[in-house]
């Protein structure tokens, strides 16, 4: 909440913000035929050094797994930078999201820094079934220890 606060000062200061928000992304800023955009969320969150992209192509963190939604605010404001490392996937000799994937997209390759989205899966024919999220190791280690049916 704090930050949200903060956000809103900034912007009430005559600094810039632009939501990459899904409403932002589809009026000019999505290239539907490559299902690309400027700059996607997966990029900044892995510059930011808390997760890793899975071979599923999710993003995926040690807390969550793949079970977050991912946000981006760019702006101009004079902001703390903080210099963080890539970390390179957790995902080993796992193949649980290829292995569940219904429409056998996913190639299971491991992601490596400026790799083509497309070696790692087809999302051209991906069903978003989601399959591939709720299976992942790390997405069951933070249901089990956090949800309780």
């Amino acid at each position: 909440m704090d930050n949200l606060i903060r956000g809103v000062i900034y912007v009430e200061r005559g600094f810039k913000a632009f939501a990459q928000s899904d409403g932002n992304i589809i009026n000019g800023y999505f290239e539907e035929a490559t299902k690309t955009s400027v700059l996607p969320h997966k990029k900044i969150a892995i510059l930011s050094g808390v997760g890793w992209i899975g071979k599923n192509n999710l993003f995926i963190t040690k807390e969550y797994g793949c079970a977050l939604c991912i946000g981006t605010v760019l702006t101009n404001a004079p902001l703390p930078i903080e210099n963080s490392q890539i970390i390179i996937p957790k995902c080993a000799g796992c193949t649980v999201c290829k292995d569940i994937c219904p429409a056998n997209v996913i190639h299971g390759t491991t992601w490596e820094p400026g790799m083509n989205r497309d070696l790692i899966v087809d999302v051209y024919h991906c069903e978003c079934c989601l399959k591939c999220l709720v299976h992942c190791p790390w997405t069951q280690k933070y249901m089990e220890s956090n949800i309780k049916l």
